[in-house]
């Protein structure tokens, strides 16, 4: 037991010792709202077709986050999205 728990809090460790983002300290919470959620079976582990939801972020830095989010997913960098404070619809493209 000794052993996988030396193992589990070493990984554990590794990560915490990475850098923090800058883009997180400006993080303050979210909101998230799903208004509609079609052909989900948790049991059968089949995700959603169709779903319908709003997803509100509390920044002080969102041109930061909006930039990193560009950055790693390709998708989003697609998107005409304008960090205004505004809220904005947009289409995810499905997977």
């Amino acid at each position: 037991l000794a052993d996988v728990q030396g193992g589990l809090f070493a990984a554990h460790e590794q990560a915490l010792a990475q850098p923090v983002p800058p883009v997180v300290y400006d993080f303050h919470g979210f909101l998230a709202v799903v208004d509609e959620l079609e052909g989900f079976d948790f049991a059968r582990k089949q995700p959603p077709e169709k779903v319908d939801a709003s997803f509100l972020l509390a920044m002080d830095n969102a041109q930061g986050l909006l930039a990193m989010g560009q950055a790693m997913i390709p998708q989003l960098a697609e998107l005409t999205i304008e960090p205004d404070g505004k809220a904005h619809r947009f289409e995810l493209p499905e997977a």
